[in-house]
C-alpha cells in the first residue's frame, strides 16, 4: 500500500503513471532501473549508497516476512528494525 502526493506541478495522472511504472518492479528490476547511467544525480556515491540501501530493505522485508510466516503472525503489522551497527 503507498500513496503518493503530486506537488508543485505534478498531477494525479502524473501520480498514477509513477506507481504504475514501479508497481510491478522486483528490486532486482528497481536497481537496475535506477543504477541506468541516464538516471543522473548530483552525487554518485550518493546514489551508490541509496542503492545498496534499496537491497538492504529487501533483504530486511524479506526477513520480516518469512518471521511472520514462522510465527503465524499477520505481516502487515510487523516492525521492521535495522540491524544494529555496533
Amino acid at each position: 500500500r503507498c500513496t503518493v502526493v503530486p506537488i508543485h506541478q505534478a498531477t494525479e495522472g502524473m501520480a498514477s503513471e509513477l506507481i504504475m511504472m514501479w508497481a510491478s518492479r522486483s528490486v532486482d528490476e528497481a536497481i537496475e532501473t535506477l543504477a541506468s547511467p541516464d538516471v543522473t544525480v548530483t552525487n554518485q556515491s550518493d546514489k551508490e549508497l541509496q542503492l545498496y540501501k534499496l537491497r538492504e530493505l529487501d533483504s530486511l522485508v524479506q526477513e520480516a516476512v518469512a518471521q511472520c510466516a514462522r510465527e503465524a503472525v499477520d505481516p502487515t503489522v510487523v516492525e521492521i528494525a535495522p540491524p544494529s551497527r555496533g
